[in-house]
Formats: C-alpha cells, sequence, structure tokens
C-alpha cells in the first residue's frame, strides 16, 4: 500500500502552496539566526568568554601576590585557589574543600565548611591558609572563633586573608 501526498489538480495552486511552505521555513529559521546573531554579539561585546576565569584572577591574585612576597619556597598552602597559586608562585597547595557529592546536591553550611577544613588541615599539615571565597571563609571563621582557636590572622587582603595554623591544635 502506498501513501500519496495531497496534491492540488491546478499547478498554479501547486506552485502557491510549494512558495508558502518555503515561505513558512523560511521565516522561524531567519529569526533564529538573528537571534543567535544577537546573542553572540552581546557576548563578544562583553568578553563573556574570559568572566568566569577574570573573577578567579582578581579575588586570588593579591593572595599570589602575598605569598610571592611573604611565603618561603618550600611553604605549603591551603587555599581556595589551588591551582592557580601554584601555577604563579611555585609553592606547594592543596584545596580547602573535601569534594563530596554533598557538596553539589545540598546547599552547604557553614559547619560544613568548618569540618571539611579542619579534616584536611589534620591530615595535610599546611604553613598557611589563604581564603578568598566565601565558602573559605566559612571555614577560616570557624577554626578562628573555635574553643581553642585552631587558626590565627597573619594578613588580611584586599580580596581574602591568610592564616597560620595554630600549633598544637592537631589531634
Amino acid at each position: 500500500m502506498t501513501v500519496q501526498w495531497f496534491r492540488a489538480r491546478d499547478p498554479g495552486v501547486a506552485l502557491a502552496q510549494s512558495r508558502t511552505l518555503r515561505t513558512a521555513g523560511v521565516i522561524p529559521a531567519a529569526l533564529l539566526l538573528c537571534g543567535y546573531l544577537a546573542y553572540n554579539r552581546a557576548a563578544l561585546t562583553a568578553k563573556a568568554w574570559d568572566q568566569l576565569q577574570r573573577g578567579v584572577a582578581d579575588r586570588a591574585q593579591p593572595l599570589a601576590e602575598w605569598v610571592a612576597r611573604n611565603a618561603p619556597p618550600d611553604a605549603v598552602l591551603a587555599t581556595d585557589d589551588d591551582a592557580l597559586i601554584y601555577l604563579y608562585t611555585g609553592r606547594r597547595a592543596f584545596p580547602t574543600g573535601r569534594f563530596t557529592p554533598q557538596e553539589y546536591l545540598t546547599p552547604q553550611t557553614p559547619a560544613f565548611a568548618v569540618e571539611g577544613l579542619r579534616e584536611i588541615l589534620h591530615t595535610y599539615p599546611a604553613d598557611y591558609v589563604l581564603a578568598s571565597s566565601e565558602y573559605g571563609a566559612y571555614a577560616v571563621r570557624g577554626l578562628l572563633t573555635s574553643k581553642p582557636p585552631e587558626l590565627r590572622i597573619v594578613s588580611v587582603l584586599s580580596s581574602g586573608a591568610v592564616f597560620a595554623p595554630v600549633k598544637g591544635t592537631a589531634p
């Protein structure tokens, strides 16, 4: 059994229907193309390709400069921006977060950040703790205010702060 599509008996009607169908397809395609071009023009104008990286770099730059000037070459650092700090200063660095699935499934509490940093510092001793993100600030604030304090302030910078672990607080 073959299926035949509707065909107008009048060739003029068939030509008109064909033009109508082509026009109906061209208009949405043209609108999509215009939207695509406008979106990409806005992204190019705003330099959207580097906004995330620029934000992290602007936040971490004062920390990297402090490390380069003040931390000995063999210093070990716990930081929100471990890869960037290692890359630009040559100091060994590790992250202040645990990277658990829970971090991606539920909003994190300051208590979770504090316990994570405490666990990391007890596992991997650091000479300095650098905090520049909101999550890092939660963690260090908890260790600063614990009894006895587990961190002490070394330097406050324009976008973050440097802390040192208090000796004798590890288990």
